[in-house]
């Protein structure tokens, strides 16, 4: 594309007839004027703001925070939950207590959930995940009772629990339950936790406390037990 650049030669062309007659302008000369590198105009021209400069505080020093591979806050659990089966009873022994790490959030706490009228599960790791967890077990229990028309089994209703929590391995739950109940076979006792795994035995501690709970059941316990006798061995 071509420019017509022939007006810049004329320099009458924006003036009237009369006035262009009368007026001569001297030809333009183009003379190479260097332009100052930044560096020179550092000294000479002055900045419109100050300099920013953060603050003097160690808020981000490394040394604030903690490794989390070797955590320097041991976090303080406090639950201890059992269960027991004699020859013709059941016997399921918690604390009530629900710790926040080293802080303790309540001393009133139902860690007994019911499953169904002849099945109970207790609490023990996230709370919210065992009380979430059992609600649901709670519901496919009724609903198989509901479709089967036969009451449900302790072994079935575990089972459940086992396949639910197996299949969300991984997931970051904390979970250890102790199913107990009765059913046409007797009382009986499982014990299921957050990895799916599912075990059966006469008697069961979850928790923290557990290792002292089991010394205290392996000490005091026997199928043989009375009724008042086995209340005050889940108590101690």
């Amino acid at each position: 594309m071509a420019v017509d650049l022939s007006f810049l030669h004329n320099h009458n062309t924006y003036l009237e007839s009369e006035e262009a007659s009368n007026v001569s302008l001297p030809s333009l000369q183009l003379t190479d004027c260097p332009l100052p590198v930044p560096g020179h105009l550092a000294s000479k021209v002055r900045p419109l703001l100050p300099e920013l400069k953060p603050p003097h505080t160690d808020l981000f020093d490394p040394k604030r925070y903690q490794d989390r591979r070797e955590s320097k806050i041991k976090f303080a659990h406090g639950t201890t939950t059992l269960g027991f089966v004699l020859k013709d009873k059941i016997v399921v022994a918690v604390d009530s207590r629900a710790s926040m790490g080293s802080y303790i959030a309540s001393n009133s706490v139902n860690k007994i959930a019911t499953i169904s009228p002849f099945i109970v599960g207790t609490i023990a790791g996230g709370a919210a995940d065992c009380q979430y967890w059992e609600r649901v077990l709670a519901i496919e229990c009724r609903l198989r009772e509901l479709r089967n028309e036969t009451r449900m089994t302790v072994a079935a209703a575990s089972k459940i629990l086992a396949n639910i929590m197996y299949s969300y391995r991984g997931y970051g739950l904390s979970l250890g339950v102790i199913v107990a109940g009765f059913d046409r076979k007797g009382p009986n006792i499982f014990y299921v936790d957050s990895d799916g795994n599912r075990v059966k035995h006469n008697r069961f501690s979850v928790g923290s406390g557990s290792p002292y709970a089991l010394g205290v059941l392996d000490e005091g316990y026997s199928p043989d037990l009375t009724e008042e006798e086995a209340v005050e061995l889940g108590r101690t």
